[in-house]
């Protein structure tokens, strides 16, 4: 009996020791390891500016300026093609793109995959705000694109509104089942001449988002990084530079430039969006006409200053911010509830209302 337990006493020494030797060996090569194997990455940051007639900028944490330069050059060359590809002004040669079935209403078009995604993604986005966000409004926001052109820098006074019976006659023009889509064929069909897509802001945000999942399938060696593509902002990976590892993110407020409104904290994979008729407008009679068209009313809305979303999706993020400003505050916050992380609205005498409360 005695010898056995001094056999099993024995060779629980020997698992102890072993056990002991392997954590020893661990903890060594860990202590290598933070010299030798750890990345060590470099903050580097790029801008550009003409792709969807804004400024996009990259912060990047990298190994290397060359695997930088080859991350930064693959976003530039993509977010151009994709901006030949999404635009409704310009024509391109051997591009077919939004213009292109604009100026085809009536008839089936045969377009790239990029152009069926973004529309395809926006006529769903139709449903789930309740029709607030609505790509076929092209008739009228072209309408009202003229009038700010031709009232935006003049004085006080002198603005006028376009004649809303004529904003009246555009709206069957505006139905969004009046866009056919085939994806099998991949073609996309206005169904009436007159009919016109404004895929706006949103095809900028899902530019952002395709950029970045490409990037990713195609392995560059670059994980850590934001994207702002005129506050359009999307995060990826860590911030190497702080402890938290996370991505600081203002929120502008117009009243303020030089204070923030808010300052998210946020990890990677969120988007930070922000619509509002602070920058593109015109006033009439005091009150100012923004370049967010109601497709319930057809026309600027101003019950928000600003709406500010953080989602988990750049263009879900700007979808909700373009439907919040159009809805009330009441079915934003159902909105919010099921689709947003964040939501700041800024009304016209600054104050805010935020989701979550």
């Amino acid at each position: 009996m005695k010898r056995d337990r001094f056999k099993f006493t024995l060779c629980a020494k020997m698992l102890l020791a072993i056990w002991v030797l392997c954590v020893l060996l661990t903890v060594s090569g860990c202590l290598n390891r933070t010299d030798e194997d750890i990345p060590r990455y470099t903050r580097f940051s790029y801008e550009f500016f003409g792709v969807f007639d804004t400024h996009v900028s990259i912060l990047a944490f990298a190994e290397s300026e060359d695997d930088f330069s080859i991350f930064s050059r693959f976003v530039y060359e993509r977010m151009n093609e994709l901006h030949r590809l999404y635009s409704i002004f310009d024509d391109y040669e051997d591009v077919v793109n939004i213009k292109t079935i604009n100026d085809n209403a009536g008839e089936s078009v045969v377009v790239c995959r990029d152009v069926f995604d973004l529309i395809e993604f926006a006529v769903s986005w139709h449903n789930n705000t309740n029709g607030a966000f609505n790509i076929a409004l092209g008739p009228v926001t072209q309408v009202w694109r003229e009038y700010r052109a031709r009232y935006q820098f003049m004085p006080e006074g002198h603005a006028s509104l376009p004649d809303m019976d004529y904003l009246e006659s555009l709206r069957h023009l505006t139905d969004i089942n009046g866009i056919i889509l085939n994806r099998e064929e991949m073609t996309v069909k206005l169904a009436e001449p007159g009919m016109s897509l404004d895929v706006g802001s949103v095809a900028k945000s899902f530019a952002v988002q395709r950029v970045i999942t490409e990037a990713r399938l195609l392995s560059f060696p670059v994980d850590n990084f934001l994207i702002d593509a005129g506050r359009h902002i999307r995060t990826f990976g860590t911030h190497q530079e702080r402890e938290s590892g996370l991505w600081h993110v203002d929120v502008v407020n117009p009243f303020n430039p030089s204070v923030p409104l808010e300052e998210f904290r946020l990890p990677g994979g969120w988007s930070v969006d922000t619509s509002g008729n602070y920058q593109r407008y015109f006033i009439y009679e005091g009150q100012i006409m923004g370049h967010v068209i109601s497709p319930f009313t057809l026309m600027p809305v101003y019950q928000f200053t600003s709406v500010t979303v953080v989602a988990n999706s750049s263009p879900v993020a700007d979808v909700l911010s373009t439907a919040l400003n159009v809805v009330t505050h009441q079915a934003g916050i159902d909105m919010a509830e099921i689709r947003a992380r964040n939501v700041i609205w800024l009304l016209p005498d600054g104050a805010t209302r935020h989701f979550p409360f």
